[in-house]
């Protein structure tokens, strides 16, 4: 099993949204940390284990609860625990196996799921063991979207609130701000219980230290944005610090650079890379690899860099036909300037657009803006807003700035509607 050592790089964790956005009222600092040490080891040793091949070991496995071990020396060191007291740990599992947690609060939209994370806590001989439940094993060990949890980061976060407030707002930075949380809500994901800092002034106060705590530990700052009197809901607004230190570069190098090796391993080239992190999001980049995966074991792919550049360009997915790739044929390019041109504007593209092209980006937007707002909105409300947007009228600059480079990216990646997105310009230009 990979090992933790003092002078190594940061250890950067996988850690599945729906585990990341938990209502955990009861849990202390040390508590979090332990879920992420449990949820790194049992990663690392099921990767050994599957030999490469993680996906048929959790099919042999699922729906059965196999224990993970590690000795207590390692574990103690991946949290920062710099004491010898085992009991005060075997309290933490205790707890860890006893506490019910709900999952998802933020994003749950599926399902309703709350239980203890772990089922079984052993301590014997100098090793912890444990296993989590069945329900929730597959995603923790090999979560489809995930937060890049920096453990170097995290463990200089002083406590419970500000970790807890760190992991579920990081992971929105490149977004700008997090979904609005309700008052409640907020509570819950912050292990707060109901009967502490009930008075607004109190609790804000609390928020703003955890806030200053984040700034000077993780580089990144936290603006609050409450709606409503009294306040109903808060959102955070979350930017990279102009100046990062070093720690911070390393981690935003570090979150991509797993996909990065494997989309490399695949056959892109670093601009193609760039660009691909540019166009799409890091869910759907990881889904196209998982079936990218998929597709080369089963083999019978002439030209698999060519391949993988159309799976990406066209969307396939399971069952999609195999086009016939000559073994010469290269693959496109990616970059900015490309056989295709330079990408082309929003305003280009929106004045060429069909009728039906353009009920398709109406629908985007209101997804979007549907997102950014505290309370719901009628379709009047929907239309006004995208009226406002297209006339450039509209205050919401940074979800139209998004939304533009989302459509922009979306046809520039695309060849064939690239294509004819380009003629339709000519058309009308003559």
């Amino acid at each position: 099993m990979k090992k933790i050592k003092e002078s190594a790089k940061p250890v950067h964790l996988r850690k599945h949204v729906a585990a990341v956005h938990i209502g955990s009222v009861g849990f202390n600092l040390l508590h979090r940390k332990a879920i992420n040490a449990a949820i790194w080891f049992a990663q690392q040793e099921a990767r050994e284990i599957a030999g490469g091949d993680l996906e048929s070991y959790l099919n042999k496995t699922d729906g059965i609860e196999v224990n993970h071990s590690i000795n207590f020396k390692e574990f103690r060191q991946y949290i920062n625990y710099n004491s010898n007291d085992h009991e005060y740990l075997k309290n933490i599992f205790r707890d860890l196996s006893q506490l019910a947690v709900e999952f998802d609060l933020i994003e749950g939209r599926r399902s309703w799921e709350i239980m203890p994370f772990l089922s079984y806590v052993k301590f014997a001989n100098g090793m912890i063991t444990w296993s989590f439940r069945s329900e929730i094993r597959r995603s923790i060990l090999d979560p489809d979207v995930y937060a890049k949890i920096n453990s170097e980061i995290v463990n200089q976060i002083q406590n419970d609130i500000a970790f807890a407030l760190y992991e579920n707002t990081y992971r929105y930075v490149n977004i700008g701000k997090t979904p609005w949380l309700k008052i409640n809500t907020l509570r819950q994901l912050l292990g707060i219980a109901k009967d502490a800092y009930k008075e607004t002034k109190y609790f804000t106060r609390v928020l703003k230290q955890s806030m200053k705590q984040i700034q000077k530990v993780a580089g990144i700052t936290l603006e609050m944005e409450p709606t409503g009197k009294p306040i109903k809901a808060v959102r955070f607004l979350v930017r990279a610090n102009q100046q990062p230190d070093l720690l911070i570069e390393q981690h935003v190098v570090q979150e991509q650079s797993d996909v990065e090796a494997q989309l490399s391993h695949f056959g892109f080239t670093p601009n193609q890379i760039a660009d691909i992190f540019n166009a799409y999001p890091l869910d759907y980049i990881q889904s196209k690899i998982n079936f990218l995966n998929k597709r080369a074991r089963a083999g019978g792919i002439r030209n698999f860099a060519a391949f993988a550049y159309k799976a990406f360009e066209d969307d396939y997915v399971e069952n999609t036909f195999t086009p016939k790739l000559s073994k010469t044929e290269s693959m496109p390019a990616l970059t900015a300037k490309n056989s295709r041109g330079d990408k082309m504007s929003f305003i280009e593209i929106f004045a060429v657009a069909t009728p039906e092209e353009k009920d398709s980006m109406k629908r985007l937007f209101e997804s979007a803006f549907r997102a950014s707002q505290p309370h719901s909105l009628n379709k009047r409300e929907y239309d006004y807003a995208y009226n406002q947007l297209m006339n450039n009228d509209w205050s919401g600059a940074e979800l139209k700035k998004s939304f533009e480079e989302y459509v922009e990216g979306y046809v520039f990646m695309r060849a064939a509607y690239s294509s004819e997105i380009r003629s339709r310009l000519k058309s009308a230009a003559k």
